[in-house]
Order: structure tokens, then C-alpha cells, then sequence
């Protein structure tokens, strides 16, 4: 009885090793991609005189796309990433959008702050973009500080709309700060 006891058993081993890991289910494969914002063609900015600083990320972003949904709750996306951080994406962006404006002089003013929001609400079907900035003069004089957001929506979520809506968000932004740069020179 014995040796029919461990026959079975060695056969069932044997069995099960020859089938190989069929009984784990296949492991599935997720291939990363990561986003940037789309960089605007450089900003004919007459009577812009606008350094940019450097924007922190003070939002749990990072370099992972966060949905939030049901109002409260955020997911990180494992899978999809932003190829900087927020407030990295932000700078390089004003800069790109300010290219073409006046040269550096001794009335330049700069723009710097932190970018607290900077996700998706897969509710709303929009892009999310939360900024904190403040803008000095040349003697390090703040002339404004404020914070703003900006959402844009989109029809369908794919992690490409969320990045497309989330550049068209920071055009908001340099067109702003366009605006509010031009308001303080007029003063």
C-alpha cells in the first residue's frame, strides 16, 4: 500500500513538472511609456522681458501620471510616466514658449514657483494643472505672487489625450504670465 502511496505521488510530480507552469497563470507585460509636454513653437512676446526660473514639483506626481477618481481618490499609473518631473516639464516649457522674446537686460524680470497639481481626473475626462508663481524684478523685488489652475478637458482617455490636454494646460500658463508680465511693465 505503501509503494502505491508513493508511485502515485511521484507520478503526480512528475506529471506536474512536465506540464510546466500551465497551472500559474501567464505573467502579463506592460511596456512603459513615458510623455512629455509638446513644446510650443517659440512666443512672439513683443515688450516681454521674462527670465525663467526654476519651478519645484511640490505635488506626489513625480515622474508617474496620477488619475483621480470619485473626487478623493488617486491611482499612480505604473506604466505611463512623464519623462521629468512637473515643475522640470513647466520650466522647460516657459522657456521654450518664451524663445523668442526680448534678450536678457537689466529690466528682465523672472518668473519661478512650484507646481502643486499636475494629474487627471478621470471623472471629468480632464487634465489638471496647479502652479504657484511669483515674478521679480531685476533688484529680486517680488511684483506679483499668485496661484493658479488650469483644466482642459478631452473626449477620451488615453494616456496621449492626458499629456496633449496637459501641454494645452501650460499654454494657459504662458499665456498668463505673458498677460501679467505685460500689465506690471505698463505700470
Amino acid at each position: 500500500m505503501k509503494k502505491i502511496r508513493n508511485t502515485l505521488f511521484a507520478s503526480a510530480l512528475v506529471l506536474i513538472a512536465a506540464s510546466g507552469c500551465s497551472i500559474f497563470p501567464e505573467a502579463e507585460y506592460h511596456e512603459i511609456q513615458t510623455f512629455d509636454l509638446i513644446l510650443p513653437s517659440h512666443t512672439v512676446a513683443d515688450g516681454v522681458n521674462l527670465s525663467i526660473g526654476n519651478f519645484s514639483t511640490n505635488c506626489p506626481a513625480k515622474f508617474k501620471m496620477l488619475y483621480r477618481k470619485g473626487g478623493s481618490r488617486i491611482f499612480v499609473d505604473e506604466y505611463n510616466k512623464w519623462s521629468q518631473t512637473p515643475g522640470q516639464m513647466i520650466s522647460n516649457y516657459l522657456k521654450a514658449g518664451l524663445s523668442g522674446s526680448n534678450p536678457v537686460s537689466k529690466n528682465t524680470c523672472t518668473v519661478s514657483g512650484s507646481v502643486f497639481c499636475f494629474e487627471i481626473d478621470l471623472d471629468k475626462n480632464e487634465a489638471k494643472l496647479g502652479v504657484a508663481y511669483e515674478i521679480r524684478n531685476s533688484e529680486e523685488e517680488r511684483l506679483l505672487s499668485t496661484s493658479r489652475f488650469y483644466t482642459v478637458k478631452f473626449k477620451e482617455f488615453t494616456p496621449e489625450n492626458a499629456a496633449q490636454a496637459m501641454s494645452e494646460a501650460a499654454g494657459q500658463f504662458l499665456a498668463d504670465i505673458i498677460q501679467e508680465q505685460k500689465k506690471l511693465s505698463s505700470r
